[in-house]
């Protein structure tokens, strides 16, 4: 849903850097869009990372957030730490990066958007 997203603003007009936790996949799906389309390496489970990456921003319109995974499968089987994970970097992650966008906002009642897939229906 990122790379979607970041597709149809830039196609729309926007300004936007695509960012992921590895640089050959991120670059890669940067170039997709349009070989200019900024890019760079974000881990939004590393903290001094997202507050780095942010400080190098002066202003920012919109944030769309779509770390994390979801883990399928009963969620009876298997260990609970391991299906956690992907929510903790959803959650987290998205708690990170909020934190050091809200100051860069120019207007503070936009929207964050945080991927619901955890809403979906899940075997039990």
């Amino acid at each position: 849903m990122g790379f979607a997203t970041a597709k149809m603003a830039f196609e729309l007009g926007a300004n936007v850097t695509l960012t992921g936790r590895t640089a050959e996949k991120t670059q890669q799906a940067a170039s997709t869009i349009n070989p200019a389309l900024q890019w760079a390496t974000l881990d939004v489970d590393d903290e001094t990372q997202v507050n780095h990456f942010f400080d190098k921003i002066a202003e920012i319109d919109h944030v769309y957030i779509a770390a994390g995974s979801t883990t399928l499968g009963s969620v009876t089987d298997g260990i609970l730490a391991e299906k956690l994970k992907g929510f903790e970097t959803r959650l987290t992650g998205s708690l990170r990066v909020v934190r050091a966008a809200i100051s860069k906002m120019k207007c503070r009642d936009d929207v964050y958007d945080f991927v619901k897939s955890y809403l979906k229906r899940r075997e039990v």
